[in-house]
């Protein structure tokens, strides 16, 4: 078994990679005149460094974890990693089990995705670069972030365009459901999003918050006692897998403090309040030409964090809401960065946000350093 330890001095390439994007992106800006951040530049050296930032991400637990097993593969002769999805085991064994090789062959076209997308969208800009710098770079750095992304390209494809291109967005979208385990949940949500949304069914869905919070409760409660045999599985592992997902929580849930999830969970959830008001409260977006493609991905956000959040307070692991919530922290970007781009002036939800985050930030590299330097 091949073991190492978390490495600070790695990691901390993070943190500066996390100051020159801040950097790039303005954030004082942003918060006094937002649209004076609608500006094109350092867009294409924002994401190389973005992108290599994913590739080599040293902050990252999980990223030691996988090194480790790739390590390990290497170490004998005509051995296969197969303990992910076929399409990434097929590239660990392009790769020669190369980590980093294989690493690049996953996260370079998922940055780029999501560099076209922002194109397509037309919101290129540093309130864009900043969106991202706050919430997507330090946030998504999982294998599923090319699912994910090669998913919501195909829905601004889908959305946006005639008949050929909207035929190969909804390719995309197919062809996302191969890239995790998780995507077909994915999906779920994304055709849930499809649904109407105003005023009125988000006043509803708040009131009936704690009643799908009890259901919730009953499916992860059920699915423990293993009255409910699921046999593709949250992930599509199997019922066992499963168990092992919901119940994981019950042997962690009392390392993390509560000051610490709200540190975390508070200026996430800010952003969505904030777009959820200015798109559908306030309309901000009346004379847009892409209204339709922005008020769809602001639904999507919002199934996918509301979803997430009714397992917030089950008595088992976070991990269904950790995951369920990081579906929607993509598209939220998105939305954020369009919000911003469009207000007028600044006011304190964009202050809060701004600073919430940044405070949420500079506590997670507080936190990391004090584990692992």
């Amino acid at each position: 078994m091949i073991s190492f330890d978390y490495s600070w001095g790695l990691a901390s390439i993070g943190l500066v990679v996390c100051i020159i994007m801040l950097i790039i992106s303005k954030p004082f800006v942003t918060f006094n005149w937002p649209q004076k951040n609608n500006v094109a530049k350092g867009i294409v050296f924002f994401f190389m460094i973005y992108t290599l930032n994913s590739i080599f991400s040293f902050w990252e637990w999980d990223t030691y974890h996988s090194w480790r097993d790739f390590i390990e593969a290497r170490n004998y002769e005509s051995y296969n990693i197969i303990i992910y999805e076929p399409v990434y085991n097929w590239l660990a064994l392009l790769s020669g089990n190369h980590y980093f090789i294989w690493r690049t062959l996953i996260w370079v076209p998922a940055c780029f995705f999501i560099y076209l997308a922002g194109r397509k969208l037309t919101i290129l800009n540093r309130n864009f670069l900043l969106a991202i710098a706050l919430f997507l770079a330090f946030q998504t750095c999982t294998r599923n972030l090319l699912g994910l992304s090669m998913m919501l390209l195909g829905l601004v494809f889908l959305f946006k365009d005639n008949s050929p291109s909207r035929i190969f967005g909804l390719a995309l979208i197919i062809a996302s459901y191969f890239f995790h385990k998780t995507m077909y949940i994915t999906l779920l949500f994304a055709m849930l999003a499809l649904l109407p949304q105003n005023k009125k069914t988000i006043i509803l869905l708040l009131f009936l918050f704690p009643l799908f919070s009890m259901a919730s409760t009953y499916l992860v409660n059920n699915i423990l006692s293993e009255k409910w045999i699921i046999t593709m599985g949250v992930l599509g592992e199997g019922s066992n897998k499963v168990l092992d997902y919901v119940s994981s929580e019950r042997k962690v849930s009392t390392i993390y403090g509560i000051i610490e999830k709200i540190i975390s969970y508070l200026p996430q959830y800010v952003s969505l309040i904030y777009v959820t008001k200015r798109i559908f409260f306030d309309d901000i977006l009346e004379d847009d030409k892409q209204k339709k493609i922005w008020t769809y991905l602001c639904r999507f956000s919002f199934v996918c964090i509301y979803i997430a959040s009714t397992f917030y307070f089950t008595e088992t692991s976070s991990w269904i809401y950790i995951r369920f919530k990081y579906m929607g922290l993509i598209p939220l970007t998105f939305v954020i960065a369009k919000t911003w781009s469009v207000e007028t002036h600044t006011n304190n939800w964009i202050k809060s946000i701004i600073i919430l985050q940044l405070i949420a930030l500079s506590y997670r590299w507080i936190v990391q350093w004090w584990h692992w330097a």
